[in-house]
């Protein structure tokens, strides 16, 4: 491949707004034979998302078969993690799709190729920078084939895609070669927090929130009698349940998503809170911490003390957890960040080191559980 001509072409892919982006890769899948190629972002000027998890639907002609397909398009110069293919896979199992693609200008972390090839039963195709590049000059998409340089640059093309979608466009740094920015996409309602922090990043798996905030129960424990047999199982589902609430202002949570006989409760506040905040806004502010405290007070008269303080455990540890990453929290004003940890030490989101943590806070909630469970 001529690599002068495959890093331009890269470049010019990530100078367009998320969704002239999208319209190529649209072309793509229709130049490649895929039938009712759809969009599926959020419209052009809004930040409303019902995507659920994927950008693009499509399908194909196997035989007497129609297979329908689902991909998620990202637009980073970093390594895609693993929570996007795990957020696939569950736009996949929602949409019966039976085949999903998640297509990225840069390249995948380790941990999300291992999450791919560890499961079959939802395949999923990861097409990285250079194979898309490719994809894109072989069915000259955004690409014309010269006489006498082989292939260049469609302009007239790329200039087209500005003109229909003028979106926004994020600013990339480049003076720090080691961390490269997100280009996160326009249709994500937490990108207004790149105008924030200039280290926007995916949210902390639920997993590692449930973990922590269970393992704060052991504060509770310095406390005689705090804990029992009897209520300990209580204790770490309210902590568990505090633990996720901050997430309310997420695009998808697992406190969002959360169904009560087919019914959602707080997906109409978590859509609410998202559109007013954005993801780690407000409800992941030390003052929403404050907040919660004097609402939970009242709640001392008609429960043990123990349970609005295991909430409110929880909650906190949700934000301790977030303050230790390169995003931080927000402090107040809402414009600076907070953050409990060096910059060199702060952690990716997704990435191997928040996955490194996972074996040490579920050994911790184990000998938590082994502690009050099984003594007398």
């Amino acid at each position: 491949m001529n690599e002068p001509l495959a890093q331009t072409l890269r470049e010019e892919l990530l100078s367009l707004s998320f969704h002239a982006y999208e319209e190529c890769l649209r072309q793509l899948l229709v130049s490649l034979g895929y039938a009712d190629v759809k969009l599926m972002g959020c419209r052009a000027g809004s930040r409303k998302t019902t995507h659920g998890g994927l950008d693009v639907q499509a399908y194909t002609e196997m035989g007497l078969t129609r297979l329908s397909l689902v991909a998620q398009v990202k637009q980073y110069t970093e390594p895609v993690p693993r929570r996007f293919v795990d957020e696939l896979r569950g736009a996949m199992l929602r949409a019966g799709a039976g085949q999903g693609i998640l297509i990225t200008t840069s390249t995948f972390s380790q941990a999300a190729k291992r999450a791919v090839a560890a499961d079959r039963t939802a395949p999923i195709r990861l097409i990285e920078g250079e194979e898309l590049v490719s994809l894109l000059i072989q069915n000259r998409i955004c690409a014309i084939q010269d006489s006498e340089n082989g292939f260049t640059i469609d302009i007239p093309a790329f200039n087209q895609l500005r003109e229909r979608f003028p979106g926004r466009v994020r600013q990339r740094r480049t003076h720090r070669a080691k961390e490269p920015p997100i280009l996160q996409s326009v249709s994500q309602p937490s990108a207004i927090l790149s105008h924030i922090h200039p280290h926007y990043e995916t949210p902390m798996l639920s997993r590692t929130h449930i973990l922590i905030g269970v393992s704060t129960l052991w504060g509770l424990a310095l406390i005689p009698d705090a804990l029992t047999r009897d209520n300990v199982a209580l204790l770490a589902g309210v902590a568990t349940f505090g633990a996720l609430l901050p997430d309310l202002d997420a695009v998808e949570s697992k406190i969002k998503s959360l169904s009560i006989q087919g019914v959602r409760p707080f997906a109409p506040f978590a859509d609410m809170a998202n559109q007013v905040w954005g993801h780690r806004g407000f409800l992941h502010s030390p003052l929403a911490l404050g907040l919660l405290g004097l609402v939970l007070l009242p709640s001392l008269y008609w429960v043990d003390w123990q349970v609005p303080l295991a909430l409110w455990l929880g909650y906190g540890s949700h934000l301790m957890a977030d303050a230790c990453t390169r995003t931080g929290i927000p402090g107040s004003p809402f414009t600076k960040r907070i953050f409990l940890l060096p910059k060199k030490w702060r952690i990716l989101t997704g990435s191997s080191a928040e996955e490194l943590l996972f074996p040490f806070l579920a050994t911790s909630a184990m000998f938590f559980f082994l502690r009050f469970l099984y003594t007398r």
